[in-house]
């Protein structure tokens, strides 16, 4: 009989050893899967904070633009309307000059004072009579 509880015993000692080996094997899958999403999760930390460099800089750059942009707006808006004030003088000097008969013969005039302010700078001008 105490050989037989000897056989039991082993049986169950080796049972309770391929538990234990089993355990094991499942703990090491587990470790190891936790190390490569570690591994995972911090190259991606990493690309995350280069991207936000990259963005950072292109948001800075965007900002320098913008502001060079307004300063162009700027210019061209005070540009445009120094070229039209000094039509309008013209014009008025015209009309002191000549004695408009009509309101007619004044318009035609200012348009193509226009018109050819307009084509002067390069823009084509498409006139359609009607």
């Amino acid at each position: 009989m105490s050989n037989n509880f000897c056989e039991q015993a082993n049986v169950e000692s080796l049972g309770r050893l391929n538990e234990l080996e089993e355990m094991r094997q499942k703990l090491e899958s587990k470790k190891v899967m936790m190390e490569n999403m570690s591994i995972r999760s911090r190259l991606a930390k990493e690309d995350a904070s280069k991207q936000e460099e990259q963005l950072s800089g292109a948001v800075q750059a965007l900002l320098v633009a913008g502001g060079a942009l307004s300063v162009c707006r700027r210019n061209l808006q005070v540009s445009l309307f120094l070229s039209y004030s000094s039509q309008y003088n013209i014009l008025l000097e015209i009309i002191k000059i000549n004695k408009f008969s009509s309101l007619y013969e004044f318009l035609c005039l200012f348009l193509l004072v226009v018109l050819k302010s307009l084509s002067e700078k390069g823009r084509y001008i498409w006139i359609e009579l009607f």
